[in-house]
């Protein structure tokens, strides 16, 4: 997890290639970008040794990483360069921001999964927003449930400011596109 103080940027959910993070994440890190990937730390045992547990770090939410942008800037044009980064998570218009609070959450937050039978895995990080979807989504163990949640918790909550971030096509074609 990288994060650095911004100016006036703001989160959102970016998708890319899930068997490909370790690139995607060196890739944002090259490129100055600040991200946030919350990581689930897998225990598993051994089949070489016996009471021996081996640790495997992964994405909490494989496939996507949350991206700290200013999407007036030209930065965005600099994601095409990996290959493995899809496109920044939006539904039916621009791409929708993630509230701080969420980012904070996840930051501080550290999930533990065990796979073997013996040892339990340790509970962590309490989720300190006033919702109860959030929480859900942050006690969901499967992979895929928890990306499902994630999605329709940000499609139902995408206009929390009071501000409709759907698509404007006039409001677009005013505002000026650089080339590089």
């Amino acid at each position: 997890m990288r994060l650095k103080p911004g100016g006036a940027m703001h989160w959102y959910l970016m998708s890319f290639s899930a068997t490909r993070f370790n690139h995607v994440l060196k890739f944002l890190a090259d490129k100055d970008i600040n991200y946030c990937c919350p990581m689930v730390v897998y225990h598993y045992q051994r089949p070489d040794k016996v009471n021996s547990v081996r640790k495997r770090l992964s994405p909490a939410f494989p496939g996507y990483v949350f991206v700290e942008l200013d999407l007036t800037d030209n930065k965005l044009l600099t994601f095409s360069q990996c290959r493995y980064i899809q496109r920044l998570i939006a539904f039916g218009g621009e791409p929708v921001t993630v509230h701080q609070k969420v980012i904070d959450e996840l930051s501080n937050r550290t999930f533990e999964e065990c796979k073997c039978e013996r040892e339990p895995p340790p509970v962590t990080g309490f989720s300190t927003l006033d919702n109860d979807a959030w929480a859900d989504i942050l006690a969901t163990r499967d992979p895929d449930a928890r990306i499902s949640k994630l999605l329709s918790y940000l499609e139902q909550r995408r206009d929390y400011d009071g501000k409709s971030r759907r698509y404007d096509k006039r409001y677009n074609n005013q505002c000026e596109k650089k080339a590089v």
